[in-house]
């Protein structure tokens, strides 16, 4: 089973290892005070409570994010005094944390700093020029609604980490492109999409934006095909079009249905846009193709190594267009659909309930380096050869993880240089 944790239970398991925080339920709480007098008490367990003067009270119940600094404290009714009143509309017997070394908004943004920078799994993932084709980029800003349907981001995809989705509210609804995309008048493209349909048929569409007309478009039904299938259709851009946008609809009123790896390739191109999770070299580890191109059963698909793909070329970072970079294949490959595989890091976590399957042992080390690092470099009074020592046991800790989690590049299949 995937090693699957919620933002809370990565703080707090963080906190009993590094000894700097725990949590518990209130036995009175007012505006100013938080008291728990109760047998499971953690306050009972520290011989001197002082060593929370300072620290940050967080009400976890209401999930309020105005922490405050305890003030005071009564070691006999183990009573916490904030420095300001800040809590309303809260229970006397709300649930609580209590945080040392840093407030908890920090170690949040150390949580969010350690995913984004230094916990990362392999993906492999289709080159086109549909920008989040592969669905990887979080959000659903690059699509638009058709009709009445709610679109969001799932776990759900064959390939990669999450697929779109469209809860559809009437028929004939689904997904577009947000923007348009340039095209060339009278050349051939080609367009392919996965789908996991719901109980109506679903529809790939070539849309023509210039002439408010469908170019191309193929149907599958979804009560005969209830996992994953590929949908694809070629076809040439009408001599009076100059931009297209990609429909991907379903004609069931209530119908469910999820989208993954939109590719849409000029059929003439060797040079492919890169997806935008891959932001260097390092990160990648080889150019592949798929066989069978076209099959419709995915338990068929298989994928070989592109010998002879040139270095990919990134993009300078102010950069407008949101793409990172581009890479060209040999001639013979162009029009087929072409996957590249790296490493991209894990998502942020921005709700107390959003997961992560990045290993809890991996996160939480890599989150303990970043607090340290933080109070490191702060000017807060802390004992500097502690936290050195500190961090050093904690590094320890993530190269241990890493060795035990992170997906290699070997040198054999590393293509373009070290890491």
């Amino acid at each position: 089973m995937p090693d699957t944790s919620t933002r809370t239970q990565i703080l707090t398991r963080l906190g009993q290892r590094m000894g700097d925080g725990v949590t518990g339920t209130a036995t009175a709480w007012t505006t100013t005070t938080m008291t728990d007098d109760s047998t499971t008490s953690p306050f009972s367990t520290f011989d001197n409570l002082a060593i929370w003067r300072g620290a940050y009270l967080y009400n976890a119940a209401t999930a309020v994010l105005t922490e405050r600094r305890v003030t005071a404290y009564d070691a006999t009714t183990m009573k916490l005094t904030t420095s300001l009143p800040n809590w309303t509309g809260i229970s006397a017997t709300d649930a609580y944390e209590v945080h040392g070394l840093m407030s908890r908004a920090g170690k949040v943004e150390a949580l969010n700093r350690a995913l984004a920078r230094h916990c990362f799994f392999k993906l492999r993932q289709p080159l086109t020029l549909v920008l989040d084709g592969d669905m990887e980029t979080s959000g659903t800003a690059k699509y638009a609604a058709v009709g009445t349907t709610t679109l969001s981001k799932t776990a759900a995809s064959l390939l990669g980490s999450q697929s779109l989705r469209s809860v559809n509210t009437a028929a004939n609804s689904g997904a577009s492109l947000a923007t348009a995309l340039p095209v060339n008048a009278g050349d051939p493209y080609y367009l392919e999409a996965l789908v996991k349909p719901g109980a109506g048929t679903v529809s790939l569409i070539a849309y023509d934006v210039t002439n408010s007309a469908n170019i191309a478009s193929t149907t599958m039904d979804g009560s005969k095909n209830a996992g994953w299938s590929l949908l694809w259709v070629d076809f040439t851009v009408p001599a009076t079009s100059r931009s297209l946008q990609v429909r991907l609809l379903s004609d069931g009123a209530t119908d469910t249905h999820d989208w993954d790896d939109v590719i849409l390739l000029h059929t003439w191109n060797t040079s492919y846009d890169l997806p935008d999770w891959l932001d260097g070299w390092h990160r990648m580890d080889g150019v592949w193709v798929r066989t069978p191109a076209r099959d419709q059963d995915v338990r068929k698909w298989d994928f070989r190594p592109v010998a002879g793909a040139g270095k990919p070329y990134f993009y300078p970072a102010n950069t407008s267009t949101g793409l990172v970079g581009s890479i060209q294949v040999p001639r013979g490959f162009q029009g087929q659909p072409v996957y590249v595989t790296g490493l991209k890091n894990y998502a942020t976590l921005t709700t107390d309930t959003a997961t992560t399957l990045c290993p809890s042992e991996w996160i939480e080390a890599a989150t303990a380096v970043e607090i340290l690092q933080i109070l490191m470099n702060s000017r807060r009074a802390v004992d500097q050869d502690a936290v050195r020592a500190d961090i050093q046991f904690w590094a320890g800790q993530y190269r241990s993880a890493y060795r035990k989690f992170a997906p290699t590049i070997t040198q054999r299949n590393m293509m373009y240089g070290k890491r």
